[in-house]
């Protein structure tokens, strides 16, 4: 129990293996941590009391308790929340998930369902619960945003889920400043016995045990290419010399009307082939409007030519009814714009998209690529590493294009 002169809230214990983080000044911090390890308590902890980066709802703070969809918001955290706040709060609301405590501070509890839904508020934090399950849309264009006022700060807690996005904050944690990471296994608590686990060992398998209990990043089951043709060793910072260069292409996937919610991904990407059949990768991936796709796609051209000395050798836009339209318009702004871009219509209609995409796996499994480090790429490379059960697809089908109009440009097609 903690009290103050207002406010008086009954929180657990911290235990050991939770106090690190706890205690940590870190503004964001990431915790992959196994299934039963004491995921909800620390998020209560956290949006309540604060924690060493940040103050929580007890000293006016306006929280959100973030979770990946309404029932888990409900039946779970909810409850928790008005347990622990019994008497203490001056305001509740049920239809909200909401409690307001003396002084003003506030925690709601929140689905991530529909993410545009969550926008509007100024936050001083936000715990993001299950992470890996939710989609990176809300923390980059939705919760981000809302700590920028007032500085505040965000605990992301989740069971690891393939190298996704939350794999890629993870990995922030010692490298970023204001980042701290954390990776810890189910047997942390002390309330879950050894039998138990071995238990839990026996039934799930190597594999899923280690994800699951043991907080290990898997590679996505399912996907098409093993993780290890993604090393470190891939990435680049500086093109290599223009002189040295020659073929240049762009792919672009514009992905529009695929999803009804809230849009896909559109994807532009740029492919440069040097004398000694090298790859080098850079991906401009967003949602946006079809209009910006066309602007930002003649933008990212003269950029890319501008910074590896030398012209396109085709620019690649789908050739299905609708993205016809697209590369007459990509044509037609260019020419106003006084750029020359020799746009290719490629064909992707009928043909599977597995089949279609498996023709980089020669260049992957060769290291022939490296990827520039950029948003855009990493955003790519993460699609590459869960294609194609993930949820995403657009850099690798733009990356395709560019590769498949390099081949048939060089070969004299």
């Amino acid at each position: 129990m903690i009290e103050t002169s207002s406010v008086e809230v009954h929180l657990p214990t911290p235990m050991l293996h939770q106090i690190p983080i706890l205690e940590s000044q870190a503004r964001f911090k990431t915790v992959a941590c196994g299934r039963r390890w004491g995921k909800t308590a620390l998020g209560l902890m956290a949006v309540l009391d604060g924690h060493g980066g940040g103050i929580g709802a007890i000293d006016g703070g306006n929280i959100y308790w973030v979770t990946s969809n309404y029932k888990l918001a409900n039946r779970v955290i909810w409850p928790h929340l008005k347990r622990a706040t019994a008497g203490a709060w001056e305001e509740k609301s049920e239809i909200d998930h909401c409690v307001t405590l003396p002084g003003g501070g506030m925690v709601t509890v929140r689905s991530a369902d529909n993410p545009d839904s969550l926008r509007g508020d100024g936050l001083n934090g936000l715990v993001v619960d299950e992470a890996a399950f939710q989609d990176e849309y809300l923390w980059t264009d939705v919760l981000r945003p809302a700590l920028a006022d007032r500085q505040g700060w965000a605990i992301f807690i989740s069971t690891p889920n393939g190298k996704n996005w939350f794999h890629d904050l993870f990995e922030r944690g010692g490298k970023a400043d204001g980042w701290e990471s954390w990776q810890r296994p189910t047997s942390d608590n002390p309330l879950i016995v050894p039998e138990e686990l071995e238990s839990a060992r026996h039934d799930l398998g190597p594999r899923s045990y280690r994800q699951e209990y043991e907080a290990e990043f898997m590679d996505t089951q399912g996907a098409e290419w093993p993780g290890d043709w993604f090393g470190e060793d891939l990435w680049f910072e500086t093109w290599p010399a223009a002189e040295s260069i020659t073929l240049r292409t762009v792919g672009v996937d514009s992905s529009m009307g695929k999803r009804a919610d809230k849009g896909d991904y559109s994807a532009i990407v740029f492919l440069a082939r040097d004398r000694n059949g090298t790859l080098w990768v850079d991906a401009n991936i967003e949602r946006r409007p079809i209009t910006k796709v066309i602007s930002d796609g003649i933008d990212e051209a003269r950029r890319w030519q501008r910074e590896t000395g030398g012209v396109l050798n085709g620019f690649g836009v789908e050739s299905d009814v609708f993205q016809a339209l697209v590369a007459a318009e990509f044509v037609r702004q260019s020419q106003a714009k006084s750029i020359a871009l020799p746009v290719y219509e490629i064909l992707t209609e009928g043909v599977d998209k597995v089949v279609r995409c498996r023709r980089l796996t020669p260049y992957l499994s060769r290291g022939n690529f490296r990827f520039r480090n950029t948003p855009g790429m990493q955003l790519l490379v993460r699609q590459a590493r869960e294609f194609p059960v993930g949820e995403y697809d657009d850099g690798i089908d733009a990356l395709e294009m560019a590769l498949r109009l390099a081949i048939e440009i060089h070969l004299g097609k």
